[in-house]
Formats: C-alpha cells, sequence, structure tokens
C-alpha cells in the first residue's frame, strides 16, 4: 500500500480520474450520436457530435495535467537501472562494451 504525499495530491488525484471517466463518458456519448446522425441524416446532430469528440482532446490535456502534479509513487515508476544492468534489444552493456 502506497500514500499520497498530502491532501492537496488525493484532491487531484480524485479530479483526474472523474475526468478521466468524463472522457471516456463523453467520447461513448457522442460516437453513440454520431452514430444515430449518421443514421437520420441529421446534419445539425453530426455536427453536435463531431463537437463532443473535439471536447474529449482539451479534458484529456487538463486530466495528464492534474494526474501528473498528483505524483502518485505507483505512477511514477522505478528509476532506470544502473549503466552496466542496461539490456537494449537483446544486447547488453558489459563492462563498457556493447555485447549479444
Amino acid at each position: 500500500m502506497h500514500r499520497l504525499p498530502n491532501k492537496y495530491s488525493v484532491t487531484r488525484f480524485r479530479f483526474a480520474a472523474l475526468l478521466l471517466l468524463g472522457k471516456w463518458g463523453l467520447l461513448a456519448v457522442s460516437a453513440a450520436m454520431l452514430v444515430v446522425a449518421v443514421c437520420i441524416s441529421s446534419r445539425d446532430l453530426v455536427h453536435l457530435a463531431i463537437g463532443l469528440m473535439a471536447l474529449a482532446l482539451p479534458v484529456t490535456v487538463a486530466q495528464w495535467l492534474l494526474a501528473s502534479r498528483a505524483r502518485c509513487p505507483l505512477c511514477i515508476g522505478h528509476p532506470p537501472a544502473p549503466m552496466h544492468e542496461r539490456i537494449v534489444l537483446g544486447l547488453a552493456w558489459v563492462g563498457g562494451v556493447w555485447r549479444w
């Protein structure tokens, strides 16, 4: 179990989670609206559905900003391994030389 650093991080984390749910809900509703609009040939409804899909981009950016400021220890990840332990595409850095 991990703990977030302070109560502001918890608040940011909750808002980021709400924005994430809202973004996927917005995309699902706008996709369904687009299908209905194409089926009934409503040009205004198509424009509205495309506008709602475009709204998902700023919501995604806002969610990313809030999530990155939350500083969740599990989301930040681990630091990279030391150079002598790195393995890239089947090659290993051993003794200052790349080897198979």
